[in-house]
C-alpha cells in the first residue's frame, strides 16, 4: 500500500489552504479498545515525520457508567500501536506508540513527536 503527500503544510500556493493531513487516526468511538496496524510493505513517500498519524488523548468526561469504563478513564485510545515491521513506512523498522508518556518516555530510542502526540521507536 502507498500513501503519499501526507503533510502538515504544503508549499505550493494552490495547496496553501491544505494541511494537518495524517495518515492514521484512531476511531473517536473506541475509547475502550483501538485496534494495531501492521504494516507491511507500505510507504509514504512525500510525507512528513508528524503526518504519520494524529493520537487522540483519552477523554475524562468518558468516566461513569454512561461514559464505557466504570470508574476510570477509558484507555483504548493509548493502548495499540503503528508497527512497521520492515521499515518501508518509518523510516525505519519500529513502532509509533500513541498518548502513552509512561510507556513512550521509558522505553530506548524513542522520540516524542508533538505534531502526532505520540512517540517514534526505532526497534
Amino acid at each position: 500500500m502507498i500513501f503519499d503527500n501526507f503533510r502538515q503544510s504544503y508549499s505550493q500556493s494552490a495547496l496553501s489552504s491544505c494541511g494537518k493531513n495524517f495518515v492514521f487516526r484512531p476511531n473517536s468511538g473506541a475509547i475502550d479498545l483501538t485496534g494495531d496496524n501492521n504494516l507491511f510493505n507500505c510507504t509514504c513517500p512525500n510525507c512528513d515525520t508528524g503526518s504519520y498519524i494524529i493520537c487522540d488523548p483519552n477523554d475524562a468526561n468518558q468516566i461513569g457508567w454512561f461514559g464505557g469504563c466504570g470508574d476510570i478513564i477509558c484507555t483504548g485510545k493509548q493502548n495499540y500501536l503503528v508497527h512497521d515491521f520492515n521499515g518501508t513506512f518509518l523510516p525505519f523498522k519500529g513502532v509509533i506508540i500513541p498518548n502513552n508518556p509512561t510507556i513512550g518516555n521509558g522505553e530506548y530510542n524513542c522520540t516524542f513527536s508533538s505534531s502526532m502526540n505520540g512517540h517514534l521507536c526505532q526497534r
